[in-house]
């Protein structure tokens, strides 16, 4: 099916695409056929527990193509019966490439320029299973960033994500603000753990391990008040060293954190910092914030969560706070190396 599309929608969707680019940063300077798509529903992205997938899609094949001097455009987008809808678009311009594939799990958008264009090559990519992958830089150049969502990934590089990533990512939902959630999630784990209302550890312990008693209605009741916690309670459950549960308990717990992930929508700032909060690696994050108090913090927390004092000063100059970090770096991807080795 061929799409019409009026001068006055065009036009509109010019508007949009430059108003978001001089707004948010690095994007591409018109991407009116994605725009289009996205402003008449033709499709339509979610971010689901900090990863982006396709919510809605037209029914059917759609083939759109555009183009004039310097610029062309194609968007394609079908319908597959059980793997859900198929999404790819490319953008080539004068001096700039975008390319945009979209499939179940599978996520890649990429950003890039010519030689004269002088443009910070991006690329962003997700698959089932694996972490979400940010490279920005050419070939050879290249930093290249992993984490287990969109959300961890923003506490790691938030100034990477924000000149970046979220101008690319905001083509595709305009009213994601994630810059705005970004900062209002980091505000939020800071002001759950200066109150104190962070992580009831003691509590799920005894609930996961309620899961395997003897009796029935205790397990229930178990799988009932954890499934209550949601989402704060996700981050503590994926950290679990399953090879310490017996099979109902691993049962349980896999089924509590798949339920609980997919009610990750919306992706509301408290509830995402209520889902992060669990995760040693984002207080491990926030040790290198240029910020004494937010390192406080952080330091009291990941103690917390690690059971035992760390070794870091959060008044000491920034090359040794480096180094200490380093090493309770490698002290927390150790022990979740461990506990991935058990689960096997």
């Amino acid at each position: 099916m061929r799409l019409l599309i009026t001068r006055r929608v065009l036009a509109a969707a010019l508007l949009t695409a430059l108003w978001s680019t001089a707004a948010f940063g690095q994007a591409p300077s018109t991407t009116t056929l994605l725009n289009q798509a996205v402003r008449g529903n033709w499709v339509k992205f979610q971010i689901v527990a900090g990863r982006v997938r396709i919510a809605a899609a037209q029914v059917g094949n759609l083939n759109t193509s555009s183009g004039s001097r310097g610029h062309s455009e194609q968007l394609s987008i079908l319908q597959f019966d059980g793997s859900g809808p198929s999404l790819r678009y490319e953008l080539v311009g004068s001096k700039e490439k975008l390319s945009l594939e979209a499939s179940g799990g599978r996520f890649r958008l990429a950003y890039s320029g010519n030689s004269e264009a002088k443009l910070t090559p991006v690329e962003f990519r997700q698959s089932p299973g694996e972490p979400i992958c940010l490279t920005i830089g050419a070939e050879g150049q290249q930093e290249v960033f992993r984490a287990p969502s969109l959300w961890h990934l923003w506490i790691l590089q938030p100034e990477a994500c924000r000149q970046r990533l979220a101008p690319l990512l905001e083509l595709l939902r305009p009213d994601w603000k994630l810059e705005k959630v970004g900062a209002g999630v980091e505000n939020q784990l800071l002001r759950m753990a200066s109150g104190g209302a962070l992580l009831d550890r003691a509590r799920w312990a005894a609930l996961v391990e309620q899961l395997g008693d003897n009796e029935f209605p205790r397990r229930e009741a178990a799988d009932r008040q954890l499934r209550a916690a949601s989402p704060a309670v996700l981050g503590y459950l994926e950290q679990l060293d399953f090879s310490r549960l017996d099979a109902e308990q691993q049962f349980r717990v896999r089924r509590i954190i798949s339920s609980l992930s997919r009610g990750l929508t919306g992706e509301m700032a408290d509830q995402i910092a209520s889902w992060l909060s669990g995760d040693a690696g984002v207080w491990l994050s926030l040790l290198s914030r240029p910020d004494a108090s937010t390192r406080r913090l952080a330091a009291r927390q990941l103690a917390a969560m690690l059971g035992e004092p760390i070794a870091f000063d959060p008044e000491a100059d920034e090359a040794v706070r480096t180094r200490q970090i380093e090493k309770l770096r490698a002290r927390v991807e150790s022990r979740k190396s461990e506990a991935d080795k058990h689960d096997q």
